[in-house]
């Protein structure tokens, strides 16, 4: 394998991180040695840039590096680790989440399963607390951000007070929420003595505003 002067392999490794800092933008990434590169690598030492060209999703990035010169790809190894919440027991859709159901576990999204998924991870630090599943999440497994979601304030089925108001004057009654809804959110109330629907703003989670 073509050996680099240091100078040359220490730029190269500066513009390489760059860029797969980019394309990883919160992660601690980490470069191994070049895997691979064609001859004329050796003699690189103006080097001017890098380019990410192919990421294989396997740890491996192919890069065209610029020197004065000449253009020369060049095989990378590298490893992109973020600090994830992963659940330390089985949990089932809908079920309320606690911080003790996971545990901080750094793990390499430049490869593996979590590869291209790493967007969607939960990091460190995401407040777990007040949130619900939305599917299964497996032990060992790091939840999806699409794979949550905000316990509601209100949800389908809850029985809440509706306060009616038109021109300062208003009115309470009772109503059962037809779908789930967050404070400030508008949501459909059905009001239980006329059996109308209306639509009204979560006030918290027992009440409901309409104004009329």
């Amino acid at each position: 394998m073509p050996v680099l002067s240091y100078a040359a392999k220490q730029t190269m490794q500066d513009l390489v991180r760059l860029e797969l800092e980019k394309r990883y933008p919160d992660a601690v990434v980490q470069l191994d040695e070049v895997e691979s590169a064609p001859a004329q690598a050796q003699v690189l030492k103006d080097i001017q840039g890098a380019t990410l060209l192919q990421d294989s999703g396997m740890g491996v990035a192919l890069f065209r590096i610029r020197d004065l010169l000449r253009d020369v790809e060049v095989h990378i190894k590298f490893s992109a680790w973020i600090e994830a919440p992963v659940a330390v027991r089985r949990i089932q859709p809908m079920e309320v989440l606690h911080e003790e159901d996971f545990k901080i576990q750094k793990i390499n999204v430049a490869q593996g399963l979590f590869q291209p998924m790493r967007g969607l991870l939960v990091r460190s630090g995401f407040p777990l607390g007040g949130y619900e599943s939305r599917q299964t999440i497996l032990p060992g497994q790091p939840p999806l951000t699409s794979g949550i979601q905000r316990i509601a304030d209100i949800k389908r089925g809850d029985v809440v007070q509706v306060k009616m108001v038109s021109n300062g004057v208003w009115v309470q009654t009772a109503g059962i929420a037809e779908e789930p809804g967050y404070r400030g959110q508008s949501i459909r109330v059905l009001i239980q003595k006329t059996k109308k629907q209306i639509q009204g703003e979560v006030l918290n989670s027992r009440n409901v505003e309409v104004e009329l």
